[in-house]
């Protein structure tokens, strides 16, 4: 599931929210808002790796560890 679609279900649970007499409603909001946090999550981490190969071939002679 990409960033995009999970945007869009927190959106949309949130519509569905109706002061919080329906738990269903309440739990499925919570559920797709800890995908969402995860995704986003995977998405950074994606990143700083990007981010640090660059640094790398930039910097040859580090090692892996350094």
């Amino acid at each position: 599931m990409s960033f995009e679609e999970l945007k869009d279900l927190v959106t949309h649970a949130s519509e569905g929210r109706n002061g919080g007499s329906d738990n269903k409603k309440g739990k499925n909001s919570v559920d797709v808002a800890h995908m969402l946090h995860a995704c986003t999550e995977g998405e950074r981490r994606k990143k700083m790796k990007s981010v640090f190969d660059h640094l790398h071939a930039l910097v040859p002679n580090l090692s892996k560890m350094t």
